[in-house]
Parts: structure tokens; C-alpha cells; sequence
């Protein structure tokens, strides 16, 4: 099996450094399909894989789960390299294909980026961070995420927060970088904040990191600003190792290279594929017939009225599973593939790469086609920033420990859409931001 699992991985990391050759000369190497190459493939599996079998990971696992997992990381390997191979055959079958789009979620999106709700969903926001925080400058030591999750009445309000700050904070740095007001980076502040509050790296940094991306999509056919993205790629994955640390309890955190480059190929910045095995050593070849996706199906309905939504949700079994408090512990997070496979096999996971394949093909025509476009720089801009957005959204398929932002995503687009008809003109994208 390990020569097998071996073989697919090798011919994985040479389609990968194949295709970000191909499009890095073709000056196309910022799109939502080079977006999940780098982040979901190549850093959290196919980079970090050889350091699973590290004793220095026994630090985070504990010294009998580290002996435990060893046994399931040519199983994890394989997952990961099969899942890989038919991510790319849905990607390249489905590229084949013509695209349309219709624009539906653009206009559901110019009713929520206009000022006026912005600035009232941003404002309120911040007030409730700042209420769940005690009325602190900076984050209670109990964390806001622990406080929220033993108390049934704010728990969905802060999932809902939690869910909308990426896109708001995403849509006011479009409008800043428009206009250069200070309201609107009086606004950026105190969302930004109220994402740190949270706790979550994800939502402190993703609305950030997608309006990057998209920048700097524009300007890929210069070399100098492929040698910015890189020092500015470099930035990012230190701060959020530098923060990873910090949350830990270590208050020097940064100050010693050694420890950030440990956190980074042994901590849990980038611990999919580890926490992939630990997982399957846990649940021991038992398949989950569905439960993770029924509970993010019904993930819509509290968890006190309904049991399974905490028994079946994948942040309960997988640290049940590898014998972490679920109370404490949000879960642990698998490779890209790895729900698929505890869940259905084989067959299962090879299905569900298939079509996570087809869908970021489609996102990625979609990104390709606007920057060949002849429209205004700034409305590109806008367009590749909502489509970053959408292609992490649409990762929730695969991984759905958050799969509560999905409905919240589509409620904001309802509300969006529901303003938009109401007052037509005055919310369309042309007065939110000329």
C-alpha cells in the first residue's frame, strides 16, 4: 500500500509543480484554482506531508497517539493523493465546457455593499463583539468563542457574526480604497477588531487576504509585484503562526525564527494532513455514513433542539475520536478530502473531488474571463474579490465544520437581494462606489 500511496503522491506533487510553472509563466497564476492548489493541496498536504512522520509532532498529539497515527499516514496519503488526481480530472473535464453567468449574486451583493447598510451591520457588529468581550479593550482571557459556546441564547448570534465579518469587511475595503474615507476606515478598524475578538485567524484574516489576491490579480504580468505577493505571502503565514503561538499562551511569541518554523511544519496552522491520520487512528476504519453532513445540513437549527447536530457535527466526533474535549476544542481540521473518505470510502470521496473539481473550474473561467474583460479596473476588482469569496465558500462541501456560514452567506444574499428590489437604482454597484 505505502508504495502505492507513495507512487500517487509523487505524481500529484509533479502535476502541481506542473500546472503552477504552466500558469506562473502564462502570468494567470492568481485565480480561485491557484487559490486551492496552494492553500488546500500544497501547503496543508503534499509540502507538509514529510513531516508527519516527525517525533517532534508528539508535542501537539501526545506520545501514544503519535504511535497510534504513524500506522494510518500511508492510508491518509492515499486519500489525499486520489482525492488530489480526481480534483484535477473534474477541473480539466469541466474547463472544457462553456461558462455563463448570469450576475444573480452580484445583485444580491450591491444591496448589502451599500454604505448605509454597511456602516449599520458593521456598527452593530462591533457592539456585540464588544458586549461578549465584557466591555474589554482586548480579548478576555476566556476567549469570546467559550463564552458564547455554553450559552444557548448568543451562540447563534455569534456564529452569525462570525459567519458575515469576512464579506463585510472584504466589501469596506473596496469602498475605502474607492473613496479614501475616514468613515470608511473608522469602519475597517472596528470590524477588523471585532474579527481579532473572535479568536479565529479565518475570519480575522480571509475578507483581508481575498481583496490581496484579487489586487494583485490585476497586475500579475509585472515580475515585480509576483516578488511582492511572495514577501506579502510570506508576511501572512508568519503572522498567523506568530498568532497561533500567541493564543498558546506564549507572550514572545515572533521573537525566536526557530519556534514560527516549528509551529509551521508541526503545530496546527497546517496540520491537515497530520490530524487526517490521527483522526482515522481514532475512528479506526468505522465509516460516518453521513452523520457529519447531516448535522451541516441541519446546522440551521440550534443544537438544543436537535441532539445529533452536537453528536454528528465534526468538530464533536473528531475530537471525541481522538480523545480531546469537544467543550473546549472546536475539532480538528482534515485534508480537503479527508470528511469524503470517513464518511463514504473510497467511492464517496472520489465523487466528491469530482465535483469540487468541476466547481472551482467554473469559478475559475469565471475569474479568467473578468480580467480579460475591457470593463473598469475597479469593477473588476469588485467581481474577483466576490469570487475568491464564493470559492472558499464552496470549500464548505468538502470540509463542513463551518457550514453554518453557507446559510448565513445565502441570508445576507437574500437580504442583499430583498434591498436591492425595494430601492432599485439607489443600491446598485454604481452609487456604492462612484
Amino acid at each position: 500500500m505505502f508504495i502505492t500511496s507513495f507512487s500517487l503522491y509523487i505524481i500529484c506533487c509533479i502535476l502541481v509543480a506542473t500546472i503552477i510553472v504552466k500558469r506562473s509563466l502564462q502570468k494567470i497564476y492568481l485565480t480561485p484554482f491557484m487559490y486551492v492548489l496552494v492553500m488546500q493541496l500544497l501547503l496543508p498536504f503534499l509540502f507538509i506531508y514529510p513531516f508527519s512522520y516527525s517525533p517532534n509532532n508528539i508535542e501537539a498529539v501526545g506520545l501514544q497517539w503519535y504511535s497510534r497515527y504513524l500506522s494510518y499516514i500511508n492510508e491518509a496519503l492515499l486519500v489525499g493523493s486520489l482525492g488530489t488526481l480526481f480534483f484535477l480530472l473534474g477541473f480539466y473535464l469541466f474547463s472544457k465546457r462553456k461558462t455563463k453567468y448570469k450576475g444573480i449574486f452580484m445583485k444580491s451583493v450591491d444591496g448589502l455593499a451599500n454604505p448605509i447598510v454597511l456602516y449599520l451591520m458593521g456598527f452593530t457588529i462591533f457592539l456585540f463583539m464588544f458586549f461578549m468581550n465584557d466591555f474589554q479593550l482586548f480579548p478576555n482571557p476566556k476567549g469570546v468563542r467559550n463564552i458564547v459556546s455554553s450559552n444557548g441564547i448568543f451562540g447563534p448570534l455569534y456564529n452569525l457574526v462570525v459567519s458575515s465579518l469576512p464579506l463585510l469587511v472584504g466589501l469596506v475595503i473596496l469602498r475605502f480604497q474607492r473613496h479614501k474615507n475616514s468613515l470608511d476606515l473608522f469602519m475597517l478598524i472596528i470590524l477588523v477588531y471585532a474579527a481579532f475578538l473572535t479568536g479565529s485567524r479565518t475570519v480575522l484574516f480571509s475578507g483581508v487576504l481575498f481583496y490581496i489576491i484579487a489586487y494583485f490579480s490585476l497586475k500579475q504580468h509585472y515580475l515585480r509585484n509576483y516578488l511582492k505577493l511572495l514577501v506579502a505571502g510570506l508576511l501572512f503565514i508568519g503572522v498567523m503562526i506568530v498568532l497561533s503561538l500567541f493564543r498558546m499562551g506564549d507572550l514572545t511569541a515572533g521573537t525566536n525564527i526557530m519556534d514560527v518554523i516549528g509551529n509551521f511544519l508541526y503545530g496546527n496552522t497546517f496540520s491537515d494532513f497530520r490530524d487526517t491520520a490521527w483522526v482515522l487512528a481514532g475512528i479506526q476504519d468505522e465509516l460516518l455514513n453521513g452523520k457529519t453532513y447531516i448535522s451541516a445540513i441541519m446546522s440551521f437549527v440550534p443544537s438544543s433542539f436537535l441532539n445529533i447536530r452536537e453528536i454528528w457535527s465534526l468538530g464533536v466526533i473528531t475530537t471525541t475520536a481522538t480523545g480531546l474535549d469537544s467543550t473546549t476544542h472546536p475539532g480538528l481540521r482534515p485534508i480537503i478530502f479527508g470528511e469524503s473518505y470517513m464518511n463514504f470510502g473510497f467511492i464517496g470521496m472520489i465523487l466528491f473531488s469530482f465535483v469540487y473539481g468541476m466547481i472551482i473550474s467554473y469559478l475559475d473561467k469565471l475569474y479568467i474571463n473578468k480580467l480579460k474583460s475591457e470593463e473598469s479596473t475597479f469593477n473588476k476588482l469588485y467581481f474577483l474579490f466576490l469570487i475568491l469569496f464564493l470559492t472558499e465558500l464552496s470549500s464548505n462541501l468538502m470540509i463542513t465544520a463551518g457550514f453554518f456560514y453557507v446559510y448565513v452567506v445565502m441570508g445576507l444574499f437574500l437580504l442583499g437581494k430583498i434591498i436591492k428590489e425595494i430601492f432599485g437604482g439607489k443600491y446598485s454597484y454604481e452609487n456604492n462606489y462612484n
